[in-house]
């Protein structure tokens, strides 16, 4: 079981989280990067992502940044966010209910209806008959694109001028 140590997750608006915590996943500039105990001291910058808080006894909670900065100290972690919301907080249909949206409560016939066809549904051109692949064979390939030889006219070596 790892040591606790002290995280705080701060908004522009106001303190989202002052918590012991077990670990921190933090999505950094150059790659996520997982907070234990005893880290070592690093300053970075945030990317748009994920920050997952692992608490002890197992319970987690996530939050969606979109950008800030992430220091390390022996005294702990403090994330400065600029826009930091809960995951928990967050209904897929929630943000549409300020422009007057319906409600989905059922599928509509664009999300049932099926527009591009099967691979092992599509005929060959040439054939008429049903075909794998979208990729033309290597036989039609050879037809239609001569090797670089045919389509190139050859020149006369140089001759060197002594």
């Amino acid at each position: 079981m790892p040591d606790p140590f002290k995280f705080e997750l701060v908004s522009p608006e106001r303190l989202l989280v002052s918590a012991d915590v077990e670990q921190v996943l933090v999505p950094g500039a150059e790659g996520d990067m997982t907070v234990l105990a005893h880290h070592a001291p690093v300053l970075s910058t945030l990317r748009p992502g994920l920050l997952e808080i692992g608490f002890p006894g197992g319970k987690s909670q996530r939050f969606f940044i979109r950008a800030g900065f992430a220091e390390v100290n022996p005294a702990g972690l403090t994330v400065l966010a600029e826009t930091a919301i809960d995951l928990d907080d967050l209904r897929p249909t929630s943000w549409l209910r300020p422009f007057g949206m319906p409600r989905m409560t059922s599928p509509t016939p664009l999300t049932t209806a099926r527009t591009v066809p099967r691979p092992s549904s599509t005929i060959c051109a040439r054939s008429r008959r049903p075909s794998t692949s979208r990729l033309p064979r290597r036989a039609e390939l050879s037809r239609a694109h001569p090797p670089e030889e045919a389509r190139t006219p050859r020149r006369a070596p140089y001759r060197r001028l002594v």
